[in-house]
């Protein structure tokens, strides 16, 4: 038996970093022609000269597709930019699915990005995973681009294909001005994506109580459960973020939510042996200290097997009960037998757990002990059992 016998914490997903650029260039320049490579450079004087000689060419296109503009625009260079769209050069000219707006977004270019947007870029424009300008600029924070976006008539909800939202992403990126510009234009604070994860999942998970705070006050729903079924609670308790179970608390979280398998947060805070966060669900919520698993196994059943002594005081402390017994009929005292634990079999007998309960098979802790020669936690029973008159 193992740790990984227990049914496992709370797992939460998390998008994968950005990717800055959305388009590769290096291929392009290589074979670019000379306005293209002007324009990467910012050079001014030569794009004039290259204009004044060919008008055209502030639409031509590299071997791999890319227009000047959208080669300027990736590179921040502004006045290359400008010099682009005052001689004609088409300001949403596609590459695969991105424009020099959406390249000029993903690259953090947030200055050309605005410019694009007043010279009237299209801000629906999405590349392939579904980014938009607005999904880049709430998750890298460009805030300016953001209001832009929003003024000229951007969607606030506009999900990706993984069903993230740009709020999604400013709460992932604890952007709380983001965060509070998307709310101002009635962004979805229950939108959920593909794992059915809330803008307030993650930054429960990672501690961020401003952000926290300004979704729950926006209306987020604090017990909103993802496809596992784990809520809030759920994740902040796996993280130990004692500060953020308190929050959720104050806002009614619901301390003995079970998701799909079961789990409770304190279960989970003690899968994780996470004291201060099983401390502040039993002292704080009054969480059920006897909650069990879909195996039937409680929190101090994981605790003694896994030997977090501390957690079997503290579960003890609150009164769990010894002789709960799980679909195998084993007590938390066999599980501690089981995990070769002295100090947690030692507590459970202290705490009135009967040595001679048996379980389905007919055995007692100690023969279980024995039959795994686990020494330590042999010598606590039969002394245990000597003391006994």
């Amino acid at each position: 038996m193992t740790r990984s016998t227990f049914r496992p914490a709370a797992v939460l997903f998390l998008p994968a970093v950005l990717v800055a650029v959305s388009v590769c260039l290096s291929t392009a320049e290589a074979t670019a022609g000379e306005i293209h490579r002007a324009a990467a450079a910012g050079d001014v004087q030569r794009l004039t000269q290259l204009l004044d000689e060919d008008a055209k060419a502030a639409n031509a296109r590299s071997e791999t597709g890319e227009t000047p503009l959208f080669v300027a625009a990736n590179r921040g260079q502004l006045p290359a930019v400008k010099l682009l769209l005052q001689r004609g050069a088409e300001i949403d000219a596609k590459v695969d699915d991105s424009t020099p707006l959406l390249t000029a977004a993903a690259a953090g270019r947030s200055e050309v990005a605005q410019f694009l947007v007043e010279q009237g870029a299209t801000t629906s424009v999405a590349d392939e995973e579904g980014r938009t300008p607005l999904y880049f600029a709430a998750a890298d924070g460009q805030q300016a681009l953001a209001a832009a976006l929003l003024k000229k008539g951007a969607k606030v909800n506009t999900a990706d294909r993984e069903g993230d939202t740009p709020l999604h992403m400013a709460a992932i990126y604890r952007q709380g001005k983001l965060v509070e510009l998307l709310i101002e234009h009635k962004a979805d604070v229950n939108a959920t994506n593909s794992l059915c994860f809330t803008p307030l999942h993650v930054p429960a998970a990672k501690g961020y109580a401003d952000i926290v705070q300004a979704l729950l006050k926006a209306g987020a729903k604090v017990d909103a459960a993802s496809v596992s079924g784990d809520t809030p609670l759920h994740v902040a308790a796996s993280e130990n973020r004692t500060a953020i179970i308190k929050l959720l608390l104050e806002h009614k979280a619901n301390f003995n939510a079970a998701n799909a398998e079961k789990l409770t947060p304190l279960y989970v805070a003690v899968f994780e042996e996470h004291l201060p966060a099983a401390t502040v669900l039993l002292e704080v919520g009054k969480a059920n200290v006897d909650a069990a698993d879909s195996d039937g196994r409680t929190p101090l059943h994981v605790a003694a097997y896994l030997g977090y002594d501390a957690l079997c005081g503290l579960l003890l402390k609150h009164q769990a009960k010894v002789a709960a017994q799980d679909r195998t009929g084993a007590t938390p005292l066999h599980l501690a037998a089981a995990g070769d634990r002295p100090k947690a079999a030692a507590a459970l007998l202290a705490a009135g757990a009967d040595p001679a309960a048996k379980d389905e098979r007919g055995r007692t802790p100690l023969e279980i002990a024995e039959a795994k020669m686990f020494d330590g936690v042999a010598e606590v029973l039969r002394k245990h059992h000597k003391a006994q008159p």
